[in-house]
């Protein structure tokens, strides 16, 4: 059962974090960072017609970090029957569990439960995250584990509109596998599977991604579909990893991020 009210700020409240910096796919590097992902995504018709593709080609950036947040500059490209559309690029700035500057955060105190992935049982640590944005609540129930990766193990979120008491959506995450090798560009890693579903009014989308500490933002590849409160398919889009940087550096795909050196360590 949940207690007392821990904590309440805006972005970046980082005594009341559940994910610390060490531990987040973005605050575990060090400024200058960035990774280049490229996305296919195909709208369909009836019948699962296939009425179009894009392709959208992303470099994300890591600009500025701190013990409160994080800063990224994305650029994107879309590519749409061969013609190229480039867009200025944008600043997102962030607290480490996803607040943004916008966002009143309050934490309650946590239990724990031991969870089963795969063969391997982990002790977790749970809590839970109100926050608001205008008229929109969203409640999120987090499994953190500061040991292993992917380190939120779970986490649930139901999104409601404060005026009408109704719910907008709910999100599931929940981690499948652990420690699975797999191809990231020339090398094998061990990554995580992650599987999140998407539940809202007009339908849900479900997505099953990869994830490594290893690369900046985590996420290395991703599968995912949209459906409609019908269950058609209604689009369909894979993420794929083209690369990644350290620092100010080129790519370095042996380099490891400051986690593993903490890790060592035994920081917490």
């Amino acid at each position: 059962m949940f207690l007392a009210l821990a904590a309440t700020a805006r972005v970046g409240r980082a005594e009341g974090c559940v994910v610390v910096p060490s531990r987040h796919p973005w605050g575990a590097f060090e400024v200058g960072s960035w990774k280049k992902v490229k996305v296919v995504t195909t709208t369909f018709g009836d019948k699962q017609r296939k009425l179009g593709e894009r392709v959208t080609e992303t470099k994300t950036t890591l600009v500025d970090v701190d013990r409160e947040s994080y800063t990224l500059r994305v650029e994107a490209v879309v590519i749409v029957a061969g013609r190229r559309f480039e867009s200025a690029p944008r600043f997102v700035r962030r607290g480490f569990d996803g607040e943004g500057d916008d966002d009143v955060v309050s934490y309650e105190d946590t239990t724990s439960e031991t969870l089963t992935i795969g063969q391997q049982r982990i002790p977790s640590r749970i809590q839970k995250i109100v926050s608001q944005r205008g008229d929109t609540q969203r409640v999120s129930t987090v499994h953190f584990s500061g040991d292993v990766s992917p380190f939120v193990l779970r986490k649930r979120t139901v999104s409601i509109d404060s005026k009408t008491n109704s719910r907008l959506g709910e999100t599931l995450l929940d981690v499948i596998e652990m420690a699975m090798p797999r191809r990231v560009l020339s090398q094998r890693r061990l990554v995580s599977e992650i599987k999140t579903v998407h539940t809202h009014p007009g339908g849900r989308s479900e997505t099953t991604e990869y994830y490594t500490p290893e690369v900046p933002g985590g996420v290395v590849e991703h599968e995912s579909s949209e459906f409609d409160k019908n269950g058609r398919l209604t689009q369909s889009s894979t993420l794929q990893l083209v690369g990644y940087g350290l620092g100010d550096g080129d790519v370095r795909e042996d380099h490891r991020p400051r986690f593993f050196r903490l890790f060592r360590k035994r920081r917490r």
